[in-house]
């Protein structure tokens, strides 16, 4: 199966008018500037979940963030699939430092992607992003 196009959103842009890009799918957040990347991750995850709730293993607007060196791919498939009991049916998966998750489990993320449910994202926060991925 052919992958779909990639939209590529520039940081700046989507700091300054986060409504006006609905995140879908599977985000790379790219660079090495570690505050900007936390501002465009929060900037998805308010457009995604609004609020959110507080919780246990949550970033404070309710997306579940996993560290990319320590992260297990059945672990992101879990979260990616549960379901809340009290929130929305958005779920947003974040990894930080994801450049050795994405590099270990490259072909199966690529898998993932085609068989993704609706309300489901996940970010990866990278340094960098191949094209051919």
């Amino acid at each position: 199966m052919a992958k779909a196009a990639a939209t590529i959103v520039p940081a700046l842009k989507l700091l300054l008018s986060p409504g006006d890009h609905q995140p879908q799918g599977v985000c790379a957040v790219v660079g090495d500037d570690a505050f900007i990347k936390h501002e465009v991750r929060l900037a998805l995850s308010r457009t995604l979940l609004g609020d959110g709730l507080l919780g246990e293993g949550t970033d404070d607007l309710g997306a579940t963030v996993l560290e990319g060196k320590t992260a297990e791919l059945r672990d992101v498939r879990d979260a990616l699939s549960e379901r809340s009991l009290f929130g929305g049916e958005t779920r947003v998966v974040v990894i930080e430092d994801a450049d050795s998750f994405v590099k270990q489990y490259r072909e199966q993320l690529e898998a993932l992607v085609e068989k993704l449910a609706g309300g489901a994202v996940l970010i990866l926060e990278v340094t960098s992003w191949p094209g051919n991925t």
